[in-house]
């Protein structure tokens, strides 16, 4: 049987370079968070387009405040999930006048007014009533 080596209270280099130390007093590693640029903002936009329709109150006469702040914390949870410790708001400022972001955005135009023409005015279209 072998022994094991007897305890010595000499201090090697690697305790003072802090690798022999508990793991709650070792330097935690950094987590890296992805940067807050076109692609992410984008990705933003996308989701409020697509999910807050479906999320979002809808307004009634008398209940405005209440619907307000439905939509404010709507706005909030956004923001946060979008890039959490981040002022979104002074972000979005930045971001939204870049060429990729302002194209996205006509892009998104466009289509809304293509969905409003093809499903809010052309039904009324179609009656015509002649009046004589």
């Amino acid at each position: 049987m072998s022994k094991k080596p007897a305890m010595s209270d000499e201090k090697t280099d690697e305790d003072y370079l802090g690798k022999n130390l508990p793991p709650s007093r070792q330097q935690q590693k950094r987590i890296q968070s992805r940067k807050f640029d076109e692609d992410v903002m984008i990705g933003g936009l996308d989701q409020i387009y697509n999910e807050f329709p479906h999320r979002a109150p809808q307004f009634r006469r008398g209940s405005e405040a209440s619907d307000i702040s439905t939509l404010m914390k709507l706005y909030k949870e956004w923001a946060f999930q979008l890039h959490p410790g981040v002022d979104v708001l002074t972000s979005c400022e930045t971001i939204g006048n870049k060429p990729k972001v302002r194209q996205y955005m006509e892009n998104l135009r466009q289509e809304e007014r293509k969905r409003y023409f093809k499903e809010v005015l052309t039904p009324h279209e179609e009656v015509k009533v002649d009046i004589r």
